[in-house]
């Protein structure tokens, strides 16, 4: 069945396995090593970068918004003691898939760097994706005769809209686990709302950010597949 990518947002947070004690001494050398190693590539205003001093650990922020120069991909990093968050707004096309796997992969670096390479503990990856079909079918035909037996399957009538809402849930592996959930609208363009996030427990598991941006988008696209869906997105 057809489909068509309308917009997909991205979030990728990686926790510490001890909190950063010393960030507020370290910001400035943060924003410096960030605003130096990626403003060839994207654009990064001083406006853009923030530090939020708080007597309360958990209140501390490190806050950079930046916009690639080759793409449309936009998105912000916060930098807190316990973990790093990275997200990407309205990715449409694979080259902009390609700019968050490069620009998580440098931010890593430079978070090792000038961060004392704090030890990660965990990682997780979300992406909310906003799908538009153009062949109408019912919900449950959708998806309850092609999901396999390692996905649990569980419907009740929205809340809101004319629509279903699904909740799917897989345990594949001891090392991570993935959560899908998806609202699926009727009418003459029927449009599916996913919200699917993998939290890798042992980053052993899955070594590099290329690895698991990989794993990431093979499980989507896996998921997918199991709907019947051919989805197109530009390049």
């Amino acid at each position: 069945m057809n489909a068509e990518l309308e917009s997909m947002d991205l979030t990728y947070v990686a926790r510490f396995t001890v909190p950063v004690f010393d960030l507020h001494v370290r910001a400035p050398g943060l924003l410096k090593a960030v605003h130096t190693n990626l403003s060839p590539d994207f654009a990064i205003r001083k406006s853009d970068m923030q530090i939020r001093n708080d007597t309360t650990l958990s209140a501390m922020l490190v806050s950079i918004s930046f916009a690639s120069r080759k793409d449309e991909t936009e998105g912000k990093v916060d930098v807190r003691p316990e973990k790093i968050m990275i997200r990407f707004e309205d990715v449409t096309k694979w080259s902009q898939w390609v700019s968050s796997r490069e620009f998580i992969a440098r931010i890593n670096r430079i978070i090792e760097e000038t961060l004392s390479n704090p030890e990660i503990d965990s990682v997780l990856f979300d992406a909310f994706v906003s799908i538009r079909i153009r062949d109408e079918k019912n919900a449950s035909e959708l998806f309850a005769d092609q999901i396999t037996p390692k996905i649990r399957l569980s419907f009740d009538e929205a809340t809101l809209g004319h629509g279903l809402y699904f909740h799917l849930f897989s345990a594949n592996s001891r090392e991570w686990h993935a959560q899908v959930k998806m609202s699926y609208f009727g009418g003459e363009s029927p449009l599916l709302l996913v919200d699917s996030s993998v939290h890798y427990l042992a980053i052993h598991a899955v070594k590099d950010v290329d690895e698991r941006v990989g794993h990431f988008k093979r499980l989507l696209e896996s998921l997918f597949d199991q709907t019947g869906l051919e989805i197109s997105v530009s390049h």
